[in-house]
């Protein structure tokens, strides 16, 4: 595969805990357990289980933009947050790395390219 768009940032996930119940139906069905970690720019991770993902996918948009996520959403630290899969079986850390700046008129001329 070729990436052809440099990605502002680089993103960490790093799990936290997993449920400890010995009932399956509480049981991760990615098999993801404590000290896992994943490190991605902009593709899925690979093993990483997809609703966990899907549910990330918001927040990594608004990484990528650069916002401050302590003002957008009153969270303690602006790169990382601590929350719970949409099964709330695993808790997790997520994490933005730093990445390469983007200026707007770099995204301009990238625009132009793309559009021909």
């Amino acid at each position: 595969m070729r990436k052809w768009y440099p990605e502002p940032c680089r993103f960490r996930i790093t799990i936290l805990e997993v449920s400890s119940d010995d009932e399956p139906s509480r049981a991760c069905r990615a098999g993801h357990e404590p000290g896992d970690g994943f490190e991605f720019d902009y593709c899925t991770p690979p093993e990483l289980c997809g609703d966990l993902f899907h549910h990330l996918v918001p927040t990594l948009h608004t990484f990528r933009t650069e916002a401050d996520m302590r003002w957008n959403f009153g969270w303690a630290e602006a790169d990382r947050k601590v929350l719970w899969c949409p099964g709330r079986v695993v808790r997790l850390e997520l994490r933005r790395l730093g990445g390469q700046e983007l200026s707007a008129a770099r995204q301009a001329c990238e625009t132009e390219r793309l559009l021909g």
